[in-house]
């Protein structure tokens, strides 16, 4: 039997060879000098419109401010009181940290330690990061699927609509089962977990999410707060595109980009290159070139507002609970 050290180093290198492979991937597909046949990226990114750049930079501004306030209410539906000002920080400081790291989830690993840091709810803390996250994508595949009901004579996006509600119907089967007392009991869900001991993790995990059952109002509230997070990336990589000369309908990317932007959530290469550009050269009829260069621009403008995370970092005092660290400080030293 392997050792868990082998596995995680095999692990580690299997994606740092589908990271590679990524990467080559986008390095391959792309026509950098002109051709006979068409512009190479270069050229098209010389020739872009400036203005549908700047509008489509502009664009990303509003989400980070809609993602602090749905955290901040997601928190506030638990009890947990912590000023709007502070949750910002450290959704930006999140932000930084996303592209800091493999994926896109490394921000969240950082957002949770320090919303626990200092907590007398440390649990709560963790799953309103877990929760925030969850309905985020909630929120992605709800956009995807209403934008698709709209494109079904458009064949990629009709088959990519069909799986997105099967999905949907999967998650609402199992999120009824875990969250409704009746279908625990009857599924034998509830004795199983309710033979783990209170003080274990998973038990503290388990009850700090069905907590949330007893806030559907403010779940709901934060999912339908995901959809314009959603719709303002996708304007923006669309404009993106349209600027380099992308023909596509914008129903289509509606559609299409949340599904693309959700595989570059994966946390194997960096911000999902070469995933991202893999599925988006499968499901948007647009040349290569033109699909590489909006992707690598969405990075870019996020990543330049990321950019006022770091600022916040260096400043530090971006815990949710300074108070509680300046009592602690003040102990220590009598």
């Amino acid at each position: 039997m392997a050792s868990p050290r082998f596995k995680k180093n095999l692990l580690t290198v299997i994606r740092i060879a589908i990271a590679v492979a990524g990467i080559g991937y986008v390095v391959w597909v792309v026509d950098w000098h002109d051709t006979d046949d068409a512009h190479g990226i270069l050229t098209i990114l010389r020739q872009a419109d400036a203005k549908q750049l700047l509008l489509a930079a502009l664009l990303i501004a509003p989400v980070y401010l809609i993602q602090a306030v749905r955290w901040w209410m997601l928190m506030h539906a638990r009890g947990m009181t912590v000023s709007l000002s502070r949750a910002f920080r450290l959704v930006m400081v999140g932000a930084f940290f996303n592209f800091g790291l493999p994926g896109a989830t490394g921000g969240d690993v950082v957002k949770a330690y320090y919303a626990a840091a200092k907590s007398d709810r440390r649990t709560d803390a963790v799953m309103s990061v877990i929760f925030d996250r969850i309905v985020g994508l909630l929120g992605l595949v709800l956009l995807a699927g209403v934008a698709g009901l709209f494109m079904l004579d458009h064949p990629v996006a009709r088959t990519v609509t069909i799986y997105i509600w099967l999905g949907a119907a999967g998650i609402v089967v199992v999120s009824g089962i875990y969250f409704s007392k009746r279908l625990r009991q009857a599924t034998g869900l509830e004795a199983l977990f309710g033979k783990l001991p209170d003080h274990t993790i998973p038990a503290k995990i388990d009850q700090a999410a069905v907590a949330y059952r007893d806030h559907k109002t403010a779940v709901l509230v934060a999912m339908f707060m995901s959809v314009p997070v959603h719709v303002l990336t996708t304007f923006s990589m669309a404009t993106s595109g349209f600027a380099l000369g992308m023909d596509e309908r914008m129903g289509v990317l509606l559609t299409v980009v949340p599904v693309v932007s959700l595989s570059g959530a994966i946390p194997i290469s960096y911000q999902g290159m070469g995933v991202e550009e893999g599925l988006a050269g499968v499901l948007i009829v647009a040349a290569s070139n033109q699909i590489v260069g909006m992707l690598m621009l969405r990075r870019l403008y996020q990543l330049i507002y990321a950019m006022l995370g770091g600022l916040f970092l260096l400043r530090g005092d971006i815990h949710l609970h300074p108070e509680r660290f300046e009592a602690a400080e003040e102990a220590a030293a009598e």
